[in-house]
């Protein structure tokens, strides 16, 4: 009798084998393994150091637990569980993904945490129907833009990683509720983020180069609430209210501004760059096109045009300006009635007019 026979159980399409001690050996002497009918697998807490051929060969498997194993890789052939809708491999060894993951398309939980994982392939973004994604401890010091095909994500989890910044793309996540960034290096957030009307929960615990944070309409009702977790960074959510708004020094060292914007004009400018006003009209004209990528517009002009750095501030605050923020703008800070020990909230205006409020 194998390990696995003595030590598993398999019925009516589970297989129970957690905290067996089973090593890779010992599912290739696992001859009486019914893979036709397995649809749950459970194999936590053994000595796998790869997924098991047996296991690729479930063509009814729906979810499969490996987490706390000894995992370095997992196979391009995972791509052959079409029904799988679960994939937790917590705990592990991985340094990658296979790209192929992009084509399990029924896939709705995708746990990856605790790894050794330095970035994520961009063939996730294929992944409709993903609802959780659960990434945190890893070595991840960005996301991929193409996150943003995954149009049912509610929950994003990128705790305990080495971020340094968010792709912009990830604001327009039309299912996003949850997105938990603790424990990370981010210097600033994507000034739209704040502007996502489904976005109930965002943690922010010890990001302590974060000092200052977006300003949008939906932040002060919801956003600075207890919803909005920054203790580490020192300051409540509760505390923060909107006051006076004045011109950012940008000597500063607390504004950094996120890496599209690259020039933060000063008072001496008084009107953008002339690629930023090209930008602001051919969007304008572009107002009522679905997808601009089909103009055959070069693929950074494409994508500033599709998804836009942040609005001017005037128009959050319900004034009359209509443009948006692209590469070059200038930026302002709120001043606020309580002492913060540092927060301020930050938001771009169009042009030095606007920054005269």
């Amino acid at each position: 009798m194998s390990i696995i026979q003595e030590k598993g159980c398999q019925t009516h399409g589970v297989l129970h084998l957690n905290y067996a001690g089973i090593s890779d050996r010992d599912f290739e002497d696992f001859k009486d393994f019914k893979s036709e009918e397995t649809e749950f697998i459970y194999l936590k807490r053994n000595l796998l150091t790869n997924v098991p051929p047996a296991v690729l060969q479930c063509s009814a498997l729906k979810h499969i637990y490996i987490e706390d194993n000894e995992l370095v890789e997992l196979p391009p052939e995972i791509c052959q569980l079409h029904n799988l809708c679960v994939l937790n491999v917590t705990g592990n060894q991985l340094s990658s993904l296979p790209h192929t993951i992009g084509q399990l398309k029924n896939l709705t939980k995708l746990q990856i945490g605790n790894n050794r994982l330095t970035s994520l392939p961009k063939t996730l973004g294929r992944l409709s129907h993903l609802v959780t994604l659960e990434a945190s401890r890893n070595d991840l010091q960005t996301v991929p833009r193409e996150l943003l095909g995954c149009s049912s994500l509610k929950l994003l989890a990128l705790d305990k990683n080495k971020l340094t910044w968010l792709p912009r793309q990830l604001c327009w996540l039309p299912s996003l509720q949850e997105l938990s960034l603790a424990g990370n290096f981010l210097q600033y957030l994507p000034p739209m983020l704040f502007k996502q009307p489904r976005l109930k929960e965002l943690v922010l615990d010890e990001n302590t180069a974060l000092h200052y944070l977006p300003y949008g309409t939906a932040v002060y009702e919801t956003f600075y609430s207890p919803l909005l977790e920054v203790s580490a960074n020192h300051v409540h959510g509760n505390d923060v209210v909107c006051g006076h708004m004045q011109e950012v020094d940008p000597g500063r060292s607390f504004l950094v501004p996120p890496p599209e914007i690259t020039d933060v004009l000063t008072s001496t400018h008084r009107v953008p760059r002339l690629e930023e006003l090209t930008m602001r009209t051919v969007a304008r004209l572009l107002r009522h096109q679905e997808d601009v990528y089909v103009l055959g517009l070069p693929r950074e002009v494409a994508d500033h045009l599709a998804f836009p750095t942040d609005i001017c501030a005037q128009e959050q605050l319900g004034n009359s300006c209509q443009n948006f923020v692209y590469k070059s703008a200038f930026p302002m800070v709120f001043k606020r009635h309580h002492i913060l020990r540092g927060l301020l909230a930050c938001s771009y205006t169009c042009f030095l007019e606007c920054l005269k409020i």
